[in-house]
């Protein structure tokens, strides 16, 4: 279960067990290696990445064909390409592990879904998936 998740919703919205159970419909939690990638430069993002545990990196290749990070996501933190995926347009940043990392993903349907199942959702998701901490 995703317990972290859940404990970072709570803070912006109360949630019944249905709720819970709700949620944990439309999401999955995937285990990934260290330096896997989560997305890559040119592909749509079509998901939301809450990390579990772990540590992600969001970064793009500069000019001088330098990295350049832009974002960290640790334990209880979002992390997406958030133009790539509202615009559903290709992406300009790589998303990888640093370490072995568990994350809780919304695809695009199911955030659509989860959200006409539990509309009190809809006012916070902002909050939700935006902050950072």
């Amino acid at each position: 279960m995703n317990d972290n998740l859940i404990q970072d919703i709570l803070k912006y919205v109360s949630l019944t067990e249905s709720d819970i159970a709700t949620l944990s419909k439309y999401t999955e939690q995937i285990d990934y290696k260290k330096k896997e990638y989560v997305l890559k430069e040119n592909s749509f993002c079509r998901n939301l990445f809450f990390v579990e545990k772990g540590c992600l990196r969001m970064y793009f290749i500069n000019d001088k064909a330098v990295e350049q990070i832009v974002q960290f996501a640790i334990d209880g933190w979002w992390i997406s390409d958030l133009k790539s995926f509202n615009n559903n347009t290709p992406s300009d940043y790589y998303i990888q592990t640093v370490e072995n990392s568990r994350v809780t993903l919304i695809n695009t349907d199911n955030l659509d879904q989860l959200l006409n199942e539990l509309p009190k959702l809809i006012n916070n998701s902002s909050k939700v998936y935006h902050h950072s901490n």
